[in-house]
C-alpha cells in the first residue's frame, strides 16, 4: 500500500489527506500545533458555549464546494457554526453595518439607497452562486502562466460567471 505524509492539518492539508485516503492511500497527517484544523479552528475562549473563530477566518465557500459535497464530512464529526451576523463594520458617526446570511435582510438593515444597491449587487451574485463556487474551485487554463496569459485565463473564467444565468 502506498503511504503519504501530509504536513499541516489546515483545511488544505485535511482535504489532501481525505482525497488520498479516499484513493486508498495510507495517510499520516503531521501537525505542529496542539490542535488540528489550522485556520478553521474554533474554541470556547471567553464564555462557556460561546464559540470563537480562533484564526478570524471565514470560509464562505467551504460548505458548498463540490469537494465538501463529495464527502459526508458531518458523518465524521464536522459541523459548521454560522452566526446570524456574518460580519460587521463600523461606520462614521457611531453607526455600523452588519451583513446577515440573507441578502434581503442585510439590504433591509442598511436601508435606503445603500440597501437597494446591496440587494441588487449581492442578490445577482447569490443567484449565480453555484457557477461562482465551481469557478472558484477550478484552475482556469493558463492561470499559472506569467504575464498576460494568466490575465486572459482569469478574464475568461469571469466571463463564464457573467454569462451563466
Amino acid at each position: 500500500m502506498t503511504t503519504a505524509v501530509v504536513v499541516g492539518s489546515g483545511s488544505n492539508g485535511l482535504a489532501a489527506a481525505l482525497v488520498l485516503a479516499d484513493a486508498e492511500v495510507r495517510v499520516r497527517v503531521i501537525e505542529a500545533a496542539d490542535t488540528l484544523g489550522g485556520g478553521t479552528r474554533s474554541a470556547e475562549l471567553t464564555l462557556p458555549g460561546l464559540v470563537h473563530d480562533v484564526c478570524a477566518a471565514i470560509h464562505p465557500l467551504a460548505v458548498a464546494t463540490r469537494f465538501s459535497q463529495n464527502f459526508d464530512l458531518a458523518e465524521h464529526g464536522l459541523s459548521w457554526a454560522e452566526p446570524p451576523v456574518q460580519y460587521s463594520h463600523p461606520l462614521d458617526h457611531g453607526r455600523g453595518a452588519a451583513a446577515y446570511r440573507s441578502v434581503e435582510e442585510t439590504g433591509r438593515h442598511l436601508g435606503g439607497r445603500d440597501g437597494r444597491t446591496w440587494t441588487r449587487v449581492f442578490g445577482s451574485l447569490t443567484d449565480r452562486f453555484d457557477t461562482i463556487a465551481d469557478c472558484s474551485a477550478a484552475t482556469p487554463p493558463g492561470a499559472g502562466a506569467h504575464g498576460m496569459s494568466g490575465y486572459w485565463a482569469a478574464r475568461a473564467a469571469l466571463r463564464k460567471v457573467e454569462t451563466a444565468r
